[in-house]
């Protein structure tokens, strides 16, 4: 009688370990979901930060272009040296602003980087954790 009592408590305990273990699961799974949304989201960002920082890079050299263009007129015309010089200091601060966005992309760009490692290893603990 006693040993059908333990054997009967410890079917129960065991249905309960495995309530458990399959809540546990179940949260594992729904939290490996969200981190791989949460990748896929980094992976879009940071290919947008990366087409941003071509483009910006294009930019950059389409403005320096005309500033060496500017640049060689102005050796060349003396007599609007004056108009010239007033666009290629336009152009140079065009280059300067350029030049700080193009930085600041590059900032968030690192920043979703260290995210995007940051994520994968947890997402990584996490898969080592579940299997």
């Amino acid at each position: 009688v006693e040993l059908k009592r333990r054997i009967e408590n410890m079917e129960k305990e065991n249905g309960e370990n495995n309530e458990t273990k399959n809540k546990m699961t179940t949260l594992c799974r729904n939290v490996l979901k969200w981190l791989n949304g949460m990748k896929e989201e980094l992976d879009q960002t940071k290919s947008m930060c990366a087409l941003q920082n071509t483009q910006m890079m294009s930019m950059n050299e389409t403005v320096l272009e005309s500033v060496m263009e500017i640049s060689e007129r102005l050796s060349n015309r003396s007599a609007d040296s004056s108009k010239l010089i007033n666009e290629n200091k336009k152009l140079m601060n065009e280059l300067k602003d350029t030049q700080l966005q193009l930085s600041k992309i590059n900032q968030e760009n690192t920043k979703n980087k260290e995210l995007n490692k940051k994520l994968t290893n947890e997402l990584e603990g996490i898969t080592a954790a579940n299997t």
